[in-house]
């Protein structure tokens, strides 16, 4: 199979204006291994409208002989939509997401190019250790868990955003025009081979994740919402476990009532098993309205931003159709 020798090279960002200095020595030298390898490479810098200097940074920076397009939207579209678009305006025969905080490293992308190289559409970084803390490791260990378990399509596991594909993977993924996204689920859901690339992610540079812990945890349930059945397992198994229980609440019942007749009415094992049925069914309520949130956002989606910003007006205007 021919392989041509362009790769796009996708940056999502998002107030990065520490770690971008630092960023941009990592592709310095990234550029002239890729050159070794007789590759060239568009960089593509997606800014979620950031509120510090991250644009203007990008856009000063000229030490790079590769193209160089930056993108600024009129708002935080989030990090799935971003990608997406950066997708769509990439050219490259082979991509790669690559995140902007320096946690994956900018030089194992030669190693992905590599197997590339040798036939493989889809090469990963498998996060075989992390400098994360226990807390964030056992979360992420658990989420693994249950979309490896429960999900529709396999998904492999300790695979994060830092993936390279050929185009052709990418020419699958930009159909999907649903409001609700998850480019990595899709493109190692897409039934082609993955090859895994182990490497141990580093802990930022410098500056704070826009991912803190609630917008980890919301970002986590859309995902298993949207991979997985389960929502729908879940408040089966429950009820099923809630009919059984009853029984043995009603048997115990009546064994006591035999036995000990003078046993009044028991007002706190009433008020237990009301609890009990008010909050099983807040729960079953609770996963029913995360769907038809889904639902009515997928219904009511439109494009409501637009680009503040860009160093190619007509080819970002073109793809993204604006």
């Amino acid at each position: 199979m021919e392989k041509s020798n362009k790769i796009s090279i996708l940056i999502p960002v998002r107030n990065e204006e520490e770690n971008l200095p630092l960023l941009f020595d990592e592709l310095i030298k990234l550029e002239k291994s890729l050159l070794i390898e007789e590759v060239h490479a568009e960089i593509i810098f997606l800014d979620n409208n950031s509120s510090d200097n991250s644009y203007e940074i990008i856009t000063n920076f000229k030490e790079l002989n590769s193209e160089v397009i930056s993108v600024k939207y009129t708002k935080n579209i989030g990090y799935e939509k971003s990608v997406m678009n950066g997708l769509r305006i990439s050219g490259g025969d082979v991509i790669v997401i690559l995140d902007s905080d320096l946690q994956d490293p900018p030089k194992l992308i030669i190693d992905f190019l590599k197997f590339w190289k040798k036939g493989y559409l889809i090469v990963a970084g498998l996060r075989e250790n992390s400098d994360e803390n226990f807390f964030k490791k056992f979360l992420r260990r658990f989420y693994y868990f249950l979309v490896e378990k429960f999900s529709f399509s396999k998904i492999p596991a300790n695979i994060g955003a830092f993936i390279l594909f050929d185009k052709k993977i990418k020419n699958i993924i930009v159909q999907n025009n649903s409001d609700n996204l998850y480019v990595r689920g899709d493109i190692l859901t897409s039934g082609f081979e993955v090859k895994s690339i182990p490497y141990t992610r580093k802990s930022r540079k410098k500056g704070k994740s826009n991912f803190n812990f609630n917008k980890l945890l919301n970002y986590s349930a859309d995902k298993i919402f949207l991979t997985s059945n389960i929502p729908s397992f879940f408040p089966i198994v429950i009820s099923i476990i809630s009919f059984i229980v009853s029984i043995f609440i009603i048997v115990y019942l009546l064994i006591n009532r035999i036995v000990n007749s003078s046993t009044p009415q028991g007002f706190t094992f009433l008020s237990l098993l009301i609890t009990f049925s008010i909050t099983l069914t807040s729960f079953i309520q609770t996963l029913s309205l995360k769907y038809m949130s889904l639902i009515y956002k997928e219904l009511t989606k439109y494009e409501n931003y637009g680009i503040k910003k860009t160093s190619h007006p007509e080819l970002v205007n073109k793809k993204l159709k604006f």
